[in-house]
């Protein structure tokens, strides 16, 4: 994969479409960059294709104590928040507050995470 970066120009190059991840649209307007497919795969790897589109990616005000006690260690929650920073890096940086805060609370997974 090339990617090419100069200013705010992108070129993304790759024989492999499956390995790009963001579909980019252009129209004389704009250009749209979306990874709804690589969302989608995501949603399914975690087991959460059944949830639902909300308008903020996290509570306003959540309710979390540094001192609780790691109750799950099961999940992947470490490459669940990778995988939404590169999310949040290349297409989707309204993800930024959300992400960056549950990232500081890798090492403490509890059931509320």
């Amino acid at each position: 994969m090339y990617l090419l970066l100069y200013v705010d120009d992108i070129i993304i190059a790759e024989d492999d479409y499956e390995k790009v991840r963001v579909n980019i649209v252009r129209t004389e307007d704009e250009i749209k960059l979306s990874q709804s497919t690589y969302l989608k795969k995501l949603l399914k790897r975690f087991g959460m294709e059944e949830c639902r589109p909300v308008k903020t990616p996290m509570v306003l005000k959540p309710n979390l104590h540094e001192d609780a006690e790691i109750t799950d260690t099961s999940r992947p929650y470490r490459e669940l928040v990778g995988c939404l920073m590169y999310v949040m890096l290349t297409t989707r940086p309204d993800l930024s507050v959300a992400v960056n805060y549950f990232s500081r609370h890798q090492n403490r997974q509890t059931e509320k995470l």
